[in-house]
Protein backbone atom coordinates (compact mmCIF):
# COMPACT_ATOMS: atom_id res chain seq x y z
CA UNK A 1 0.00 0.00 0.00
CA UNK A 2 1.69 3.41 -0.93
CA UNK A 3 1.74 6.13 1.35
CA UNK A 4 -0.57 8.29 -1.04
CA UNK A 5 -3.48 5.73 -1.44
CA UNK A 6 -7.01 7.00 -1.26
CA UNK A 7 -5.97 10.83 -1.53
CA UNK A 8 -7.28 12.91 -3.87
CA UNK A 9 -5.86 16.03 -2.70
CA UNK A 10 -2.38 17.15 -2.15
CA UNK A 11 -0.80 20.06 -2.01
CA UNK A 12 3.26 20.76 -1.54
CA UNK A 13 4.63 24.14 0.44
CA UNK A 14 8.59 25.04 0.49
CA UNK A 15 10.02 27.09 2.68
CA UNK A 16 12.76 29.82 2.51
CA UNK A 17 14.58 27.70 4.25
CA UNK A 18 13.82 24.88 1.84
CA UNK A 19 11.83 22.79 4.33
CA UNK A 20 9.29 20.70 2.13
CA UNK A 21 5.48 20.20 3.39
CA UNK A 22 3.14 18.63 2.35
CA UNK A 23 -0.87 18.87 2.98
CA UNK A 24 -2.47 15.57 2.03
CA UNK A 25 -6.57 14.77 2.34
CA UNK A 26 -8.94 11.94 0.84
CA UNK A 27 -11.81 14.70 0.66
CA UNK A 28 -12.33 18.79 -0.44
CA UNK A 29 -13.97 19.03 3.18
CA UNK A 30 -10.36 17.96 5.01
CA UNK A 31 -8.23 19.58 2.13
CA UNK A 32 -9.97 23.09 2.63
CA UNK A 33 -9.62 22.66 7.05
CA UNK A 34 -6.04 21.88 6.11
CA UNK A 35 -5.51 24.57 4.44
CA UNK A 36 -7.03 26.59 6.35
CA UNK A 37 -4.85 25.96 9.05
CA UNK A 38 -1.66 25.69 6.86
CA UNK A 39 -1.00 29.88 7.01
CA UNK A 40 -0.48 29.82 11.41
CA UNK A 41 1.44 26.35 10.98
CA UNK A 42 3.76 28.20 8.54
CA UNK A 43 4.12 30.92 10.46
CA UNK A 44 5.60 28.48 13.29
CA UNK A 45 7.85 26.52 11.07
CA UNK A 46 9.42 29.60 9.05
CA UNK A 47 9.62 31.20 12.79
CA UNK A 48 11.46 27.87 14.12
CA UNK A 49 13.73 27.51 10.74
CA UNK A 50 14.92 31.41 11.33
CA UNK A 51 16.26 30.58 14.75
CA UNK A 52 17.79 27.55 13.31
CA UNK A 53 19.59 27.98 10.13
CA UNK A 54 21.66 30.91 10.99
CA UNK A 55 22.78 29.22 13.89
CA UNK A 56 23.71 25.86 11.12
CA UNK A 57 25.37 28.64 9.00
CA UNK A 58 27.65 30.20 11.71
CA UNK A 59 28.27 26.83 12.13
CA UNK A 60 29.66 25.96 8.87
CA UNK A 61 32.31 28.80 9.47
CA UNK A 62 33.69 28.47 12.74
CA UNK A 63 36.84 27.01 12.25
CA UNK A 64 37.86 23.77 13.95
CA UNK A 65 40.92 23.04 15.10
CA UNK A 66 43.49 20.98 13.52
CA UNK A 67 43.81 17.35 14.69
CA UNK A 68 46.81 16.65 16.96
CA UNK A 69 49.95 15.81 14.74
CA UNK A 70 50.95 12.20 15.65
CA UNK A 71 54.71 11.57 16.84
CA UNK A 72 57.57 11.08 14.55
CA UNK A 73 57.70 6.82 13.92
CA UNK A 74 61.01 5.37 14.80
CA UNK A 75 62.45 3.88 11.77
CA UNK A 76 60.74 0.41 11.37
CA UNK A 77 63.25 -2.22 11.55
CA UNK A 78 63.59 -4.05 8.65
CA UNK A 79 61.67 -7.25 8.52
CA UNK A 80 63.43 -10.71 9.27
CA UNK A 81 62.52 -13.98 7.25
CA UNK A 82 63.62 -16.63 9.86
CA UNK A 83 62.23 -18.82 11.99
CA UNK A 84 61.13 -16.43 14.73
CA UNK A 85 59.03 -14.59 11.83
CA UNK A 86 57.09 -18.15 10.75
CA UNK A 87 53.65 -17.78 11.49
CA UNK A 88 51.37 -20.85 12.00
CA UNK A 89 51.04 -21.38 8.58
CA UNK A 90 54.77 -21.98 7.88
CA UNK A 91 55.19 -18.97 5.83
CA UNK A 92 56.90 -15.69 6.48
CA UNK A 93 55.04 -13.46 7.84
CA UNK A 94 54.40 -9.71 6.24
CA UNK A 95 55.44 -6.81 7.93
CA UNK A 96 52.77 -4.00 8.86
CA UNK A 97 54.57 -0.86 10.05
CA UNK A 98 52.93 1.26 12.24
CA UNK A 99 49.35 3.79 11.50
CA UNK A 100 46.49 5.41 12.58
CA UNK A 101 43.58 3.09 12.42
CA UNK A 102 40.99 4.02 9.65
CA UNK A 103 37.93 2.60 11.38
CA UNK A 104 38.81 3.86 15.17
CA UNK A 105 41.26 6.81 14.18
CA UNK A 106 43.62 5.12 16.91
CA UNK A 107 47.01 4.73 16.34
CA UNK A 108 48.72 1.40 16.84
CA UNK A 109 52.11 0.04 16.25
CA UNK A 110 54.28 -2.06 13.75
CA UNK A 111 53.58 -5.94 13.79
CA UNK A 112 54.21 -8.76 12.26
CA UNK A 113 50.87 -10.64 10.91
CA UNK A 114 50.27 -14.05 8.67
CA UNK A 115 50.71 -13.08 4.74
CA UNK A 116 47.95 -15.44 3.84
CA UNK A 117 44.80 -13.47 2.37
CA UNK A 118 41.90 -12.54 4.90
CA UNK A 119 39.51 -15.03 6.21
CA UNK A 120 42.92 -17.66 5.64
CA UNK A 121 45.00 -16.06 8.27
CA UNK A 122 46.10 -17.62 11.34
CA UNK A 123 46.06 -15.81 14.63
CA UNK A 124 49.88 -15.49 15.26
CA UNK A 125 50.95 -11.45 15.14
CA UNK A 126 54.26 -10.22 16.31
CA UNK A 127 54.73 -6.98 18.00
CA UNK A 128 57.72 -4.87 17.16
Amino acid sequence: MSATQGIAYQANFKTPAGTLLNIYAENGGDFADQLDAFPEFLAKIVAIESQIVPASTVAQHVPVAAPAQQPPQPAAPAPVQGDEHLCNCGIPMRFVQAGVSKATGKPYRAFYACAQPRGQQCDKKISV
